[in-house]
């Protein structure tokens, strides 16, 4: 839960706890584990992340779960509690000091016309290159500059364009994804998430832009699997989110869940069982969306 102000929490329920010495490791503050009569300090609770573990018994969780142990009250009761304690407004600071922004986004550089090899790459890759063109407002890079042998997403947010990322289409890049630099960008792509714009109460979370074309309206990409605090505040005040990221990036997807609780109501993590959102069929798109209600 990013935000929770963990020393304050403990300070209010007269728990005890150790910011330093034995058993404490930086960034994190120990206390005596509720969970296995410990007296020497094994629990840990993460400042930045406010999630616990004792490595004596091995209990693990986030804050929320930890409150209502506690409190001895339900999660849905210890979620409600836990918003006393949470400070958004100190946690970031989107243009962080020494970093110079750009006023607006120049696009001039790039165009509309699209060469039959960008087209085909798309097809060959399922989409219909036309609609995920118009759709995501797609642009191509040309054959020089920045993003040469690139198509072009823009990332929106409230409607207006704050960074640009490429995507080689040749195979010959060492840079597969390309962003546009931060000196020429309204904010860092790490400080949004992809799609924003398309999102009403409900969402799901994906690693890249193809596997945000693939699942459509309502679903954003962190753009990797590596999250930041700028990210998880985007998701405040929503209702579910639903986090399917790729095969291989479980341990990121449990992550991305425990800073997020507290912020949102539902929190779940979708299982692939190999590849990535962006190879589904069409049919399980519908699929899932429909489980999901989204």
């Amino acid at each position: 839960m990013i935000g929770f102000d963990v020393i304050s929490y403990l300070d209010d329920k007269d728990i005890e706890y150790r910011q330093s010495g034995k058993n404490v490791g930086s960034g994190w503050v120990g206390i005596k584990c509720i969970f296995c009569g410990d007296n020497s300090f094994h629990l840990g609770i993460n400042l930045e992340a406010a999630t616990y573990s004792c490595f004596r018994c091995s209990a693990k969780g986030h804050i929320v779960s930890f409150i209502a142990e506690v409190e001895h009250c339900s999660k849905k009761q210890a979620y409600v509690r836990a918003q006393k304690y949470l400070d958004l407004n100190l946690t970031v600071n989107k243009k962080k000091q020494g970093t110079t922004y750009a006023e607006e986004v120049n696009i001039s550089c790039l165009t509309k016309k699209f060469p039959d090899t960008a087209i085909q790459y798309l097809t060959n890759r399922n989409f219909d290159a036309q609609q995920i063109i118009r759709r995501y407002d797609l642009y191509w890079g040309g054959f020089i500059g920045d993003f040469k042998h690139r198509i072009v997403a823009p990332v929106y947010l409230d409607k207006k364009i704050v960074s640009l990322v490429g995507r080689d289409i040749t195979g010959k890049s060492e840079l597969r994804y390309k962003t546009l630099a931060v000196s020429k960008s309204k904010m860092s792509i790490k400080s949004t998430l992809y799609n924003i714009d398309s999102v009403n109460r409900d969402v799901i979370v994906v690693e890249g832009i193809f596997d945000c074309w693939r699942i459509g309206d309502s679903c954003v990409a962190t753009m990797g699997t590596k999250f930041t605090a700028e990210q998880v505040l985007q998701f405040r005040g929503l209702r579910n989110v639903h986090i399917l990221f790729d095969a291989d990036a479980r341990n990121q997807a449990e992550k991305l869940s425990a800073a997020l609780q507290g912020l949102v109501e539902h929190v779940e993590i979708i299982a692939l069982d190999k590849g990535d959102p962006a190879e589904m069929r069409e049919w399980e798109v519908r699929l899932l969306r429909k489980e999901l209600r989204i």
